[in-house]
Formats: structure tokens, C-alpha cells, sequence
């Protein structure tokens, strides 16, 4: 597939007609584009049972209903983004990353940490004006998730969910941080949303 910036990614399948492999490159396919290169693996029942991004690699593991039961990584994390207006470099965490043709840009080799990990991106343009976007990330080495018997999910590792007795979503909550509950009318359709934040009161 071929963008218009000139950009394309190859795509490649088995025989079940599964997606192994999204590899990006810039027009020309001399240079490859980091956040692009995508591989997968299945299991035997056609469940996702890796994915790598550049040298990053996520195992999945499936208990006898199929249902996702933890997803583990390892390995090194590729940082991408984009600029408003074409940059002339970009920084990640001080390191100089690759530029591409639609204004992207990516640089890998991270190691993150089991937990929270901070990005700080800095962009210059040809006049030499900077552009600093930082962000913070939970990235656990393992997520653990449970459902409940009718195969809802109930805990993602950071968030919980509680349904109904016809399993429409009833709430979504972080302890101690925000929750979400929400009312349906007697045709399934969802009629009524609440949204709370955690305030923690100082003395």
C-alpha cells in the first residue's frame, strides 16, 4: 500500500489468510521506517500469540476458552511521533532520531522500565524554533487480565469492569483515580453516563 507522501508499507499472510508481517519504507525502499516494522505469530485456534515492533516483542497467552489470560514483552522500545510542520531533527530523550517524508519520526533502542517511563520529544525547525512534547507511560513488563463466567472482561491490570445480568458494561474504574458508570433503557441501548475523578483533599 502506497501513501502519498510516496511512503508504502508490504504486507504478507499465511494461508489462513493471517497477517504476519507490516513492514514500512520510505518512497524508494532504501530507508525503513522504525515504527512500522511489524511482525505476528498465531497459535493453533488463530489467537495472537506474539507481535514484534522493530527489536520490541509481546507474548500473549490464551487459557481453553480462548480468552487473552497475560501479555509479557521484552526487548527494546521503539518511540514514535510527528511534528505539525516539517522539522529538520528530532530528539527523543536526547538521542537524534530518524526523520521521515510525511513529517514522522522514530527512534528505537529504549529500554523501558517495569512501570512508569518518560519520553521528552524536541523538534527544531529550519529557523531554528524548538518544540518540546513530553509524555509519561505505565509500561508493565506483564498484564494479567480476568473475566468473569460469562467471558466478560473484569481487570485489564489497571482498569475493572462490572456488568449487568445482560452483560452491557455497567461501570469502568481506576481505584482511587476515576470511574465511569452507565444506565441503559429496556432496548439495550445506552441512555445514561457518569463520570467521576478521585479528588484528594489536603490539609
Amino acid at each position: 500500500m502506497t501513501r502519498t507522501a510516496g511512503n508504502y508499507v508490504n504486507y504478507t499472510y499465511d494461508p489462513a489468510g493471517q497477517l504476519l508481517k507490516a513492514l514500512g519504507a520510505e518512497a524508494g525502499g532504501v530507508t525503513n521506517r522504525g515504527m512500522e516494522q511489524l511482525s505476528y505469530d498465531y497459535d493453533g485456534a488463530g489467537n495472537l500469540n506474539y507481535r514484534t515492533n522493530n527489536a520490541l516483542i509481546e507474548q500473549f497467552n490464551v487459557n481453553d476458552l480462548n480468552e487473552l489470560t497475560n501479555q509479557t514483552r521484552s526487548g527494546t522500545l521503539t518511540v514514535a511521533g510527528a511534528t505539525t510542520s516539517v522539522a529538520t531533527n528530532v530528539t527523543v530523550n536526547s538521542t537524534m532520531a530518524a526523520l521521515y517524508s510525511d513529517a514522522t519520526f522514530s527512534e528505537g533502542g529504549f529500554t523501558v522500565a517495569n512501570g512508569s517511563n518518560s519520553f521528552t520529544a524536541i523538534a527544531k525547525d529550519m529557523y531554528e524554533r524548538l518544540a518540546t512534547n513530553a509524555i509519561t507511560v505505565n509500561l508493565p513488563l506483564t498484564n494479567t487480565f480476568a473475566y468473569d463466567l460469562n467471558g466478560n472482561l473484569t481487570n485489564d491490570g489497571t482498569r475493572n469492569y462490572a456488568y449487568d445480568d445482560d452483560n452491557e458494561l455497567i461501570s469502568v474504574s481506576v481505584a482511587n483515580v476515576w470511574s465511569n458508570s452507565f444506565a441503559y433503557d429496556g432496548l439495550m441501548r445506552r441512555r445514561i453516563e457518569l463520570d467521576y475523578n478521585s479528588i484528594q483533599l489536603m490539609k
